[in-house]
């Protein structure tokens, strides 16, 4: 049995090495360089985006990098009451009925500085764009 999960353990690091081509370098690279106090919780390539969670300053985060290795933006989970207050006001009013179950802070290179928040209410789900002057409109609409 030992012998079997060697194996596996061997297997697998060999293969995730075969994946761990250039654009993994110049990603840990610039993510280094950016972030030199981190600590890396996950590791993600979903197509042609890396994305890395990490731990910095107590605040778990995420950094979204291309495949070379070019930043792309940051997120990391916010409390309701992190939004803007005009924001605040108008989920409250707007969305009554709804459960907020999510709300991240994203700092995109190509969409600026926004929140989205997650609502959901019976079989419908919300996904909220909030902007910095805390204007809300709905980013996607899906069905749980």
């Amino acid at each position: 049995m030992k012998k079997i999960i060697l194996a596996a353990i061997i297997a697998i690091s060999l293969i995730a090495t075969a994946f761990a081509g250039t654009t993994n370098d110049k990603v840990s690279t610039t993510f280094k360089k950016a972030w030199p106090a981190a600590s890396i919780t996950s590791w993600k390539v979903n197509g042609m985006i890396t994305t890395i969670s990490f731990t910095v300053d107590n605040l778990n985060m995420q950094a979204f990098y291309d495949e070379d290795g070019n930043f792309m933006g940051t997120s990391r989970p916010v409390q309701l009451t992190e939004l803007p207050a005009a924001a605040q006001t108008t989920i409250k009013d707007k969305y009554q009925g709804y459960t907020a179950t999510e709300a991240i802070e994203m700092n995109s290179t190509t969409a600026g500085f926004n929140y989205y928040v997650s609502l959901e209410k019976d079989t419908q789900k919300l996904i909220l764009q909030v902007a910095q002057d805390g204007s809300v409109k709905t980013f996607k609409k899906l069905r749980k």
